[in-house]
């Protein structure tokens, strides 16, 4: 939770670097990290603010930072989508496994 705070501060290189950390976090530290990252809304939301930024801007180090954390949130929404798939059906009547399975 303190990295997706850090990747939403008004500072543009420290969101930037909370922005690196929360991937390098999910990407590397293992499934189980990853899907506790996915399960946590405040890092979900985090990275869905920072994958909504520009992508042009003149900043190059908050483009890309922008860019990572869609591409980050893509992966753990996927995730979680894989995880409702494997608790069967829930109230979405198996729209999320349809989802997991596209």
């Amino acid at each position: 939770v303190a990295l997706a705070l850090l990747s939403q501060a008004e500072a543009p290189d420290a969101a930037a670097e909370g922005t690196w950390a929360l991937h390098v976090l999910s990407s590397k530290g293992g499934s189980a990290v990853a899907k506790r990252m996915a399960a946590t809304p405040e890092v979900m939301d985090a990275l869905e603010a920072r994958a909504l930024g520009p992508l042009e801007l003149e900043d190059g180090d908050i483009a890309l930072a922008n860019k990572v954390a869609q591409m980050t949130f893509e992966d753990l929404t996927k995730l979680n989508q894989q995880a409702a798939a494997e608790d069967g059906p829930g109230a979405d009547g198996g729209a999320a496994a349809e989802d997991a399975a596209a």
